[in-house]
C-alpha cells in the first residue's frame, strides 16, 4: 500500500469517504501536474477560519521542512489543497485497515487508471483538538511528506 494523509477540516461530521482531505500521493507525483486540480485526492483547507488557522501554520512549516529535505517538486507532488475532494481521485474501501491514536487507515484505489496500485488513507480526527495534537498531528505529515521508499 502507498501511504495517503488525509486530514478533515473543521466540518460537521460526515461519512469518512466523504470528508475533505489533505493528500500524499508519492507514486503519481510526476504524472500531473503540482497544482492540479486533477492531481488532488486530498485537500489542504485554505478556507481560513478561527478553527482551520491553528492547523495551517504547524502544517505550513512541516511542508517546508520536508521540501528542504527532499526538494520542493517531490513533496508538492504528495501536497494538495482544495476544491479537490478524495472522492473525485479514489474509490475508499469503508471498513477501516486500522485505527490508532490519531485515526483511522483505508484502503483505496485510484479511479480512472488501470493501475491496481492500493493506497492506505489515514484519517485524523481534529475537532476539538488542542495545539498540542495540532503540533503532533503537523510532525506525522512531515514524516509522511519525507517518505521516499519505494515500499512505503
Amino acid at each position: 500500500l502507498k501511504p495517503l494523509a488525509r486530514i478533515p477540516p473543521s466540518a460537521p461530521p460526515r461519512a469518512q469517504a466523504g470528508r475533505r482531505a489533505r493528500a500524499m500521493d508519492s507514486s503519481d507525483s510526476s504524472r500531473l501536474p503540482v497544482g492540479s486540480s486533477e492531481s488532488t485526492g486530498f485537500s489542504v483547507c485554505h478556507r481560513h477560519s478561527a478553527k482551520s488557522e491553528g492547523v495551517e501554520a504547524p502544517l505550513a512549516e512541516s511542508k517546508s521542512r520536508a521540501e528542504t529535505r527532499l526538494g520542493a517538486l517531490l513533496v508538492r507532488g504528495r501536497y494538495h489543497k482544495l476544491p479537490a475532494r478524495l472522492e473525485h481521485s479514489y474509490i475508499i474501501d469503508p471498513k477501516a485497515l486500522g485505527t490508532g491514536y490519531n485515526g483511522s487507515v483505508f484502503a483505496a484505489r485510484r479511479k480512472y487508471t488501470t493501475s491496481s496500485t492500493r493506497y492506505a488513507i489515514k484519517s485524523f480526527a481534529l475537532r476539538g483538538a488542542s495545539a498540542g495534537k495540532y503540533q503532533q498531528l503537523a510532525n506525522e505529515v512531515e514524516i509522511i511528506l519525507s517518505m521516499d521508499h519505494p515500499n512505503v
